[in-house]
């Protein structure tokens, strides 16, 4: 009978399993660049989620819904904060209701949106989800994509 290890260690060196330490490698290398142009709100959104404060920021997120404040464009900073409190099925629902009407060429939409779901299953521990995410995320250069940020700040 093969022990678990073994079986795990076969598995992950399959082609199509991305481990998690790949995923994480890949995810904090372009994480500072999602930080560019974050808006004072939602610095204050995104440290009320980093302390915690779940009713804070569900309230906040509420309202922003409300008053039709939640975008394509920026729905990504909402799902970070289900991501840092580990809220993965109001992040998942926020994710959903934006995936689809992201235009296929829009890169930086993409990737923002890709990486903050991608946040959420990493701090959820749910590899199988973050590795099937991190197989969608369009793979561009880091000087590929800086490029794309300044073509888009024009």
């Amino acid at each position: 009978m093969k022990s678990f290890a073994s079986t795990l260690a076969r598995i992950n060196r399959h082609s199509r399993i991305s481990t998690i330490s790949s995923i994480r490698s890949f995810h904090s290398s372009r994480a500072s660049l999602l930080d560019i142009n974050i808006e004072d709100d939602f610095k204050k959104f995104e440290t009320l989620a980093e302390q915690g404060k779940s009713a804070e920021v569900i309230s906040i997120i509420n309202k922003d819904q409300l008053d039709g404040k939640i975008t394509y464009k920026n729905a990504w900073r909402y799902i970070r904060g289900y991501a840092l409190l580990k809220k993965e099925a109001e992040a998942e629902q926020l994710y959903n209701q934006f995936i689809d009407v992201i235009n296929p060429d829009d890169k930086i939409s993409l990737i923002y949106h890709y990486n903050a779901i991608l946040n959420v299953y990493i701090n959820t521990q749910n590899t199988d989800k973050a590795s099937k995410i991190f197989r969608q995320i369009p793979k561009i250069p880091k000087k590929a994509f800086e490029e794309l940020l300044a073509q888009q700040k024009k």
